[in-house]
């Protein structure tokens, strides 16, 4: 096996290592979310018996807390099923809940991408670099000990 392939195989094993736990990440991290979610008729229920405190809306997602602990948790999540608007926010005003806005979040992937993007591509070429200027001071190291500097007469 030449060293290119040993190479190859090798970055193939750590982008299989690095895909695998962002998976992972990704699964674990949405399974926590999923089980305390609650569903659009229970919110509203809770919006108009007054026991919804305050709320943040990203996009259709809701984060809220409750004015007391509903199954031991203060914190509810739901997606809503359409997309909030002024009419809606104002009738939530009208139940007392106090409301926080937020950006839309951006793929965690892709920020991971531009994030250690530019890193590997330096250090990529960094070894491609060293690499290469280690093969050619090999081939005058050998010049060197042969007696001859490569060049002809």
């Amino acid at each position: 096996m030449t060293r290119k392939e040993t190479g190859v195989k090798s970055l193939l094993f750590w982008i299989l290592i690095v895909v695998v736990v962002v998976v992972l990440w990704r699964s674990i991290s949405a399974s926590d979310v999923r089980d305390r979610e609650i569903s659009f008729n229970e919110f509203t229920t809770l919006v108009e018996a007054g026991d919804v405190q305050r709320i943040m809306i990203r996009e259709r997602r809701v984060i809220g807390e409750l004015r007391s602990p509903r199954d031991g948790s203060l914190e509810i999540r739901l997606v809503l099923p359409f997309e909030p608007d002024a009419e809606y926010a104002a009738g939530l005003l009208a139940a007392g809940v106090i409301l926080y806005g937020s950006q839309p979040e951006e793929d965690p992937l892709l920020a991971l991408l531009f994030t250690w993007g530019p890193i590997l591509v330096i250090i990529g070429l960094w070894i491609y670099f060293m690499r290469r200027f280690s093969k050619a001071g090999n081939e005058r190291l050998a010049e060197a000990r042969s007696g001859t500097d490569g060049r002809s007469p």
